[in-house]
């Protein structure tokens, strides 16, 4: 799933007095890789909320919870495809992609921590946005 910073507008609330108060804002990325379903499917089974408890979550307290993935080096390969049926059943993955960093400083974040994103998308990202990004294994372009 891909997002915009339009889908981030839950994350206001109005006060008794009926002025805009906002919510926190909290995003839990769990990092995974595309072999790693059993142990997604254990922190389904745990601890993570699915379904209408999950986008509860989201709606009430502002905390989003998702497993974070990039793309495969090769487009659309069956990699990414058994990643986008998971995703269709459970609607838990953001794949880590620039639009998501862009929607995340819209959204009011001060910073984005990226770990393991392919270092010409990192430098994208880290020239183009407002806050701070900060890189694990990304290459020179970012701070970390």
């Amino acid at each position: 799933m891909e997002m915009r910073s339009d889908e981030f507008t839950h994350i206001f609330e109005l006060t008794r007095e009926g002025f805009p108060r906002k919510k926190a804002f909290i995003v839990i990325g769990i990092n995974t890789a595309f072999s790693s379903r059993k142990r997604r499917d254990s922190v389904r089974q745990t601890w993570m909320p699915q379904g209408e408890r999950l986008l509860q979550l989201e709606q009430e307290k502002g905390i989003i919870i998702r497993f974070m993935i990039g793309h495969s080096a090769t487009s659309n390969n069956i990699l990414d495809r058994a990643i986008d049926l998971e995703d269709s059943q459970h609607k838990d993955f953001l794949r880590l992609v620039f639009e998501f960093a862009l929607a995340l400083q819209e959204a009011g974040c001060f910073s984005v921590i990226v770990e393991c994103v392919l270092a010409p998308v990192a430098a994208t990202a880290t020239f183009a946005l407002r806050i701070l990004m900060i890189g694990i294994e990304v290459g020179p372009f970012c701070i970390g």
